[in-house]
């Protein structure tokens, strides 16, 4: 899975990406840019900027690493999720950050194709994918607030089945307490 699997142009050998409703596409040839120019971000977009801020900035990487701290987990794409984990894990090691060494541990370490190619970790750092670095905090907040958006709806979805399955409500609802 891509970094960009909502534009196939960079998204290695993903074929036929669905663009996400909301995005702008390309009238000449249907593909959807990462871009905030068009309409509120999506949480792609918000992702692959923290990400690209990340990588951009030495405050970015501290700063997020705090902010999201073990949080690989919070991101909704596969290919996200594991670009954080590798970029958490070089900080926490002190080795530097930047689009070579990013690129050369993700090769040496077997998940440069997971991540959608060079490429793919070049364009985070692209103005297009992220704006302004120094809007981390920003861009982290949208990360946290649609996991924690993503996390309520799985937890909801598992105590209707639990309901529909005749569980007491009482119990259900003492769950749901402490789950939220």
């Amino acid at each position: 899975m891509s970094l960009h699997e909502d534009d196939p142009r960079r998204a290695g050998n993903a074929k036929g990406a669905e663009v996400d409703a909301g995005q702008a596409t390309n009238s000449h040839d249907g593909t959807s840019p990462q871009t905030f120019t068009s309409g509120p971000p999506t949480v792609e977009q918000a992702e692959a900027a923290v990400l690209g801020a990340m990588i951009a900035s030495p405050d970015a990487l501290e700063g997020a690493c705090r902010m999201l701290a073990g949080g690989g987990h919070l991101f909704s794409r596969p290919a996200h999720r594991t670009l954080f984990d590798l970029l958490e894990q070089m900080h926490l090691a002190g080795d530097p950050v930047d689009v070579l060494t990013v690129t050369d541990r993700a090769a040496t370490t077997g998940k440069l194709d997971e991540l959608g190619g060079p490429l793919a970790v070049t364009d985070l750092t692209d103005t297009s994918t992220c704006p302004v670095p120094a809007s981390w905090p920003a861009y982290a907040t949208i990360v946290l607030r649609e996991a924690r958006r993503r996390r309520g709806i799985k937890v909801l979805k598992d105590a209707l089945a639990r309901l529909e399955a005749g569980e007491d409500p009482a119990v259900v609802a003492e769950d749901l307490a402490v789950a939220v």
